[in-house]
């Protein structure tokens, strides 16, 4: 049962106020609001990349349909129309603050009408004000519950994503927790690589691939640098208690409650190996 269905006889009669108040001056209050909207950084560039054309069918299509919603009681289509903008919205990128910013401009933009049109009619005003929060209820309850279903939809897909290029990446990859500074994930490349069992590798922090005279700029590192971590050159040892030459790429994200930093390793031993020959030759 929708959201609409519960209202009462009180609602659905302020609904129809509010319609019969908000119809003729839906131009006016379009225009006002893409004002208003523009002035938000998200909305500003949403609204640049609309044509005109298909803004304004947007809105005839959104007019018509919530007046099959409110004067002939023709729910489904309209809800409808909300979710769809709901899922639209979150496959755009647009921030949920964002979206709630929008829903409050043109709160506030309708209110202002509302208030003019008080000195002609104040019961009608009224009547129509509480009309247009029946009517927010509404697109806030399905364009929101559609929004976070479409976020979560696509968070899970982003992770999924990630997880398939993190264990087919062709180079070393890993995850380490920056406070304990041990393994979180590792990926195939790594464990071929390095010679380490992936149970060994999460049983172990990344000072126990370290010789001991690197810990100290270890931990300096992890503590000094911070987001993106660009190209160093380190020395870690395989299971065999091979010392490699190695160049790393790092950033952190934050899992939970934990800040984890993902790297990509490069094995370049044998390019400084020939660069040493090359120096020593010349």
């Amino acid at each position: 049962m929708t959201r609409a269905i519960r209202f009462d006889d009180a609602d659905r009669a302020a609904l129809r106020a509010y319609w019969q108040f908000y119809e003729p001056r839906s131009a006016a209050i379009a225009d006002d609001l893409r004002s208003q909207a523009t002035r938000l950084v998200e909305w500003k560039a949403v609204i640049e990349a609309t044509p005109p054309e298909a803004a304004a069918e947007q809105e005839r299509r959104g007019r018509q349909l919530q007046r099959m919603a409110i004067v002939e009681d023709q729910w489904e289509p309209y809800l409808d129309d909300l979710r769809t903008q709901g899922i639209r919205y979150a496959e755009a990128g647009v921030s949920y603050a964002a979206w709630i910013e929008l829903i409050a401009a043109f709160r506030n933009t309708v209110r202002r009408h509302i208030v003019q049109f008080a000195r002609e009619d104040l019961e009608r005003a009224a009547t129509a004000s509480h009309g247009l929060s029946c009517f927010l209820d509404i697109a806030i309850e399905h364009i929101g519950e559609a929004y976070l279903l479409a976020k979560q939809r696509l968070v899970t897909t982003a992770e999924q994503r990630f997880r398939t290029m993190f264990e087919q990446s062709p180079l070393a990859m890993w995850t380490f927790d920056r406070e304990t500074l041990r393994f979180v994930a590792v990926n195939d490349a790594a464990i071929q690589h390095y010679g380490y069992t992936r149970d060994e590798f999460l049983a172990m922090t990344i000072a126990d691939i370290r010789p001991p005279e690197d810990l100290v700029a270890l931990r300096d590192s992890v503590r000094d640098a911070i987001g993106f971590v660009p190209h160093q050159t380190w020395r870690h040892r395989k299971s065999d208690g091979t010392l490699i030459d190695v160049e790393i790429a790092a950033n952190d994200f934050v899992e939970g409650s934990r800040s984890l930093r993902l790297v990509v390793i490069n094995d370049v031993t044998e390019r400084q190996r020939a660069a040493d020959k090359l120096r020593r030759a010349e």
